[in-house]
C-alpha cells in the first residue's frame, strides 16, 4: 500500500509523518523501541482507516526537541499535530509507550476523541511488579523481551540485528530517558485523570507480556469508565508485530463502525417476553386425583409426541418475539413437574443463540445449588455468550424446594452452595487458569476452562426472587439487578426498600437499572378472549391441578429462617400458604394479572411502572392451555403495540435499563462508590 510522507513542524520541532488509507482518522503511536516502516499492521489498518503515523520526536526520523521533559509534553505536541493536520476528531491507537501517550492525549480534549485503543500501555504504575527498565537490559534483550514468539522477532528485526539498528535503539532509549526517567515509564496523576474520560476504550494485552506487568492492565480497567479488556493468547508485549491480523481485527471491530450495542443502550427500559413453557397436554384429572403435580406425580403421564409439538411452538413464539422488536427472551427451568417443560434452560438458550440475531437471551435462571460442577456450567454459558455474539444475560437462582429433592441436593446447604457456585463461576470467567479451587461444597483441582465469555468482564447477572430477604440482600451487595417475580405493588415496594438500604450500605445509590419486574399479562385483540385466556395463569398456581405438597416445596433448611414458622404451620395444614393464594378476580384487581387489548393493558402497566419504577420489565404472556394462535397474537401485540407505548412511558419516567445506564456488572467494577451509609440502629 502506498504511503505519503511529509514533515510537519510543531512547537518548533520537525516531525516525520506518514499517512495512508481512508475513512475514519486513526492516529497510531509506536513503541519506545521504535518501529520499522513496513510492518504489516500498518497496511492492515489502512484498509479500514485513514492512518496517521508520526515518528516520535527524538526517535530517528523526527527532530529531537531539547525542551521536552515529559511524556505529557509529547502528548501535547501530538494534540497540536492533529490540529495542524485539520483532524477534528480521531481515534487513537497507542502501542506500549505509545499507549501511555494516547492515554495522556485522551485526558486533554476528550470531546475530540472518537475511540481509544491501548495495547500493553505503560503510563500507570503497576500494583504488582515493575515495568522492565531499559537502563538495566541490553538493546537486543529488551526488544526480544517484547516477543513471546522469537521467530516473530527474527522476522521483524532479523536474527542478528545490525549495528545501525543497535544505534537506532540507543537513540530511542536516550529520548525515553529524557522524558520518562523518574518515575520510570509512568505518571502519578494519569490514573486519576482518566476517571473522567468518557470515550469508549479497548485495552489489549498480550498474554505473555514481559515488559509491562498485567497489574497495569487492571489499573487501566479500574481507571477508565468505559473500557473493556481483550487478552491476545500466545503473544507478548508487541501484539502489533507478533499478531498483526488479530490486532487489526480488534481495532476494526471496535473503532471502525458504529457499535451495535450502543443502540440497545439508547433504548428505554429492557422489555422481555416470558412463558413457563407449560406441558399442558397431560390428563389434568390424574393430577387432581393424585393431589399434586410436582415431584412425585408420575412421568407416565408425559406424552413426548405432544412435548415435541409444544417445544417447537415455543420456539415459534420466541422467533416472533425477535421479529416484532422485543428486547429479550426470558428463560427459566424447573424439574419433575408439568408446569414447566424446560429441564435445562441452557439448551433453549443455545438454540436461540444460533437462531436469533438481536434479542437478548436472559436466563432467569440457572439453579446453581443443583450444579455438581459449576465450572462446566461456566463453560456452557460462555459458549452461549460466544455463539450469540455477546447477547447472554446469565441470571442465577437457588431453585425450587422440590427440585433439591429431585436432584438429591441437601436443601440445608442450598444458600451456601448457591453463593459458592457463583464465586467459582465468576472466577472461572475472569481469572486466568489454571488455578485450584477448594471450597466447602466444591473442590476443583484444575480450573482452566477453554471456553470463556465474549462479554467482559463477564455477562450481566440478574437475580430473580419472590419473598426471600436474604436473596434480596445478597443481590444488592453484588449490585446485581433483582427481578421481582409477579409480586404485588405493595410487596415490590418493600423489596426495593430492602435493596435500596443495602445498596447505600454498600456505597451506591440504587435506581431503575437495579430493578426488574415480571408480571402476568395476556394481550388479545378482543377483551373477552384476553380475560378468558388469562384465567390460564391460574393453571400454574394450582387452581386446576395443584402443585406440590408443602413439605416438598419447602424442605427443612431450604427457606429463610424468618419464614420458617409460617411454612412449618402451612405444611402441617394449620395456616394458608405464606406465598399467598388469591382468586383470579382479586389478582386482576391488584394488577398481578392484567388482561385485555393494548388500549386497556397499557394504562394498567403505566400505574405499575410509576409505582415500582423498574428498568427491566418482563411480560409473562401465555400459560396453561392457551392456543398457539392466541399465544402468537399475544406476542405480536406485545411487540408491536404494547412495548412501543411502554418505551414512551419509560422515557417520561426516566426508567433506564442496566444497558442504557451502563451500570457495572458487579459492585467490584463500580467507579462511583461513595462512603457506605450505616444502617439505622
Amino acid at each position: 500500500m502506498a504511503w505519503d510522507e511529509t514533515t510537519v513542524t510543531i512547537a518548533g520541532t520537525a516531525v516525520r509523518v506518514r499517512r495512508s488509507g481512508g475513512g475514519k482518522p486513526l492516529l497510531v503511536l509506536h513503541h519506545d523501541f521504535g518501529s520499522p516502516d513496513d510492518l504489516p499492521i500498518y497496511d492492515l489498518l489502512a484498509q479500514d482507516f485513514a492512518v496517521i503515523r508520526p515518528e516520535h520526536p527524538g526517535f530517528g526520523g523526527s527532530e529531537r526537541p531539547e525542551w521536552m521533559r515529559s511524556a505529557r509534553d509529547l502528548a501535547v505536541l501530538y494534540r497540536l499535530l492533529l490540529a495542524e493536520l485539520g483532524v477534528a476528531k480521531a481515534s487513537l491507537l497507542g502501542l506500549g509507550f505509545g499507549g501511555w501517550l494516547a492515554a495522556e492525549m485522551a485526558t486533554m480534549a476528550p470531546a475530540d476523541l472518537d475511540r481509544l485503543v491501548l495495547v500493553g500501555p505503560m503510563g500507570i504504575q503497576p500494583t504488582d511488579g515493575f515495568i522492565m527498565d531499559q537502563a538495566l537490559v541490553g538493546y537486543i534483550d529488551y526488544a526480544r523481551a517484547a516477543f513471546h514468539d522469537q521467530a516473530a522477532f527474527d522476522a521483524v528485526w532479523g536474527a542478528e540485528p545490525s549495528n545501525d539498528q543497535l544505534e537506532a535503539w540507543d537513540i530511542c532509549r536516550e529520548m525515553c530517558f529524557r522524558i520518562a526517567w523518574k518515575p520510570y515509564m509512568f505518571s502519578h496523576t494519569l490514573a486519576d485523570l482518566l476517571k473522567s474520560m468518557p470515550a469508549e476504550t479497548l485495552v489489549v494485552w498480550g498474554e505473555h507480556d514481559e515488559i509491562v506487568p498485567p497489574s497495569t492492565a487492571e489499573s487501566y480497567m479500574a481507571a477508565l469508565p468505559k473500557a473493556r479488556l481483550e487478552t491476545v493468547q500466545g503473544c507478548g508485549h508487541a501484539v502489533d508485530m507478533e499478531q498483526p491480523e488479530t490486532l487489526a481485527r480488534l481495532v476494526r471491530d471496535f473503532a471502525g463502525a458504529a457499535e451495535p450495542a450502543r443502540e440497545s443502550r439508547e433504548t428505554p427500559m429492557h422489555l422481555m417476553y416470558f412463558t413457563e413453557q407449560p406441558m399442558s397436554a397431560y390428563p389434568a384429572q390424574e393430577g387432581l386425583d393424585f393431589g399434586a403435580t410436582a415431584l412425585m406425580f408420575s412421568n407416565k403421564h408425559f406424552d413426548p409426541a405432544a412435548g415435541s409439538r409444544l417445544y417447537n411452538e415455543y420456539i415459534e413464539q420466541y422467533m416472533l418475539a425477535e421479529e416484532v422488536g422485543i428486547d429479550g427472551i426470558m428463560l427459566n427451568e424447573h424439574h419433575n413437574a408439568p408446569f414447566c417443560m424446560q429441564a435445562k434452560a441452557n439448551i433453549f438458550a443455545s438454540i436461540l443463540a444460533g437462531m436469533t440475531e438481536k434479542v437478548k437471551i436472559v436466563m432467569l435462571g440457572n439453579p446453581l445449588p443443583l450444579a455438581e460442577n459449576p465450572v462446566r456450567l461456566a463453560e456452557e454459558l460462555a459458549m452461549i455468550d460466544m455463539i450469540s455474539k455477546g447477547r447472554l444475560v446469565s441470571g442465577f437462582v437457588r431453585g425450587g424446594g422440590q427440585e433439591q429433592l429431585a436432584t438429591g441436593v441437601n436443601p440445608a446447604y442450598n444458600r451456601e452452595r448457591f453463593e459458592e457456585a457463583h464465586d467459582l463461576i465468576t472466577r472461572a470467567w475472569t481469572e486466568t487458569g489454571p488455578f485450584r479451587f477448594e471450597g466447602k461444597h466444591y473442590q476443583n483441582r484444575v480450573v482452566n476452562p477453554w471456553a470463556v465469555p465474549l462479554q467482559k468482564p463477564y455477562p450481566r447477572v440478574w437475580v430473580p426472587g419472590v419473598i426471600s430477604r436474604e436473596t434480596i440482600v445478597w443481590a444488592a451487595q453484588q449490585r446485581y439487578p433483582y427481578i421481582a417475580l409477579n409480586t404485588s405493588i405493595a410487596d415490590t415496594k418493600k423489596i426495593w426498600e430492602v435493596y435500596d438500604e443495602v445498596a447505600l450500605e454498600s456505597g451506591y445509590e440504587a435506581g431503575p437499572e437495579n430493578r426488574g419486574y415480571l408480571i402476568q399479562v395476556h394481550v388479545s385483540d378482543n377483551e373477552e378472549k384476553a380475560i378468558e385466556n388469562a384465567r390460564q395463569f391460574r393453571w400454574m398456581q394450582g387452581e386446576f391441578t395443584g402443585l406440590a405438597h408443602p413439605v416438598w416445596s419447602t424442605p427443612s433448611g431450604y427457606g429463610s429462617p424468618r419464614n420458617r414458622r409460617a411454612f412449618v404451620e402451612f405444611s402441617a395444614g394449620r395456616r394458608v400458604n405464606p406465598r399467598g393464594q388469591t382468586s383470579f378476580g382479586q389478582q386482576m384487581e391488584d394488577l398481578r394479572i392484567i388482561a385485555g387489548t393494548p388500549d386497556t393493558v397499557v394504562p394498567k402497566l403505566r400505574k405499575i411502572l410509576a409505582e415500582t419504577r423498574p428498568g427491566i420489565l418482563a411480560l409473562w404472556g401465555n400459560d396453561g392451555a392457551v392456543s398457539q394462535e392466541d399465544s402468537l397474537t399475544c406476542v405480536r401485540l406485545i411487540g408491536e403495540e404494547v412495548f412501543p407505548a411502554i418505551r414512551e412511558i419509560a422515557k417520561e419516567l426516566d426508567l433506564k435499563s442496566p444497558f442504557e445506564a451502563e451500570a457495572p456488572v458487579h459492585l467490584k467494577y463500580s467507579k462511583d462508590l461513595k462512603a457506605p451509609v450505616q444502617a439505622a440502629e
